[in-house]
């Protein structure tokens, strides 16, 4: 499916191939994709939303923003989780092993309180933040999900839809609860 916007006026569409093969159903423009860590881009444009607005600072400390993120020796700084330059640390495999689904597919998953939790508890980054080490983090972009409620007091979905479906007219574009691998279960910022 191929959407084309040009001056926020929607000018193509085109759709193409099977959604289903086996069930013979089409691609349309309101098929529902897996987006899966795509949704961390929209993350990161909210976020960048939010800095033109004035309502955050990229070169902030999270403590700024977040009180109960943990204040280390080298602060983590907003554009540090943006980056994936924060050095927090996922641990998934010991996550993992402990049972609570963090590191896994299938496991029984932890909700969004449950690995903030795990995140803020951290006695400190892997390593320095902002150095020239980058990790794919999944967790830095739990933490900008609550950076984002914090300074809007919307949910992600709620800030989805405000700075980026809505506007772009993508109507059948959002964020639901899915509680496998990463989606935190509650809808957040590394959700699909």
């Amino acid at each position: 499916v191929v959407i084309v916007y040009h001056d926020q006026k929607r000018v193509f569409t085109g759709e193409y191939g099977s959604a289903n093969r086996e069930w013979n159903i089409p691609w349309t423009s309101t098929t529902q994709f897996w987006t899966a860590s795509v949704a961390k881009s929209y993350t990161a444009q909210i976020v960048l939303h939010l800095a033109n607005e004035g309502l955050i600072d990229l070169s902030a400390p999270v403590t700024d923003y977040i009180p109960e993120f943990p204040n280390y020796d080298d602060p983590v700084l907003v554009w540090h989780l943006l980056a994936m330059r924060s050095g927090l640390n996922e641990d998934s495999d010991s996550q993992h092993m402990s049972g609570n689904g963090l590191g896994g597919y299938g496991g029984p998953g932890m909700t969004n309180d449950e690995i903030l939790e795990f995140i803020y508890s951290q006695k400190a980054p892997i390593f320095v933040p902002g150095s020239t080490k980058a990790s794919y983090e999944n967790v830095a972009y739990s933490v900008l999900d609550d950076l984002i409620q914090n300074v809007t007091g919307l949910s992600f979905p709620k800030a989805l839809e405000k700075y980026i479906t809505k506007p772009w007219g993508l109507d059948s574009t959002g964020a639901y609860k899915w509680t496998h691998f990463w989606a935190l279960g509650d809808n957040a910022a590394t959700a699909y």
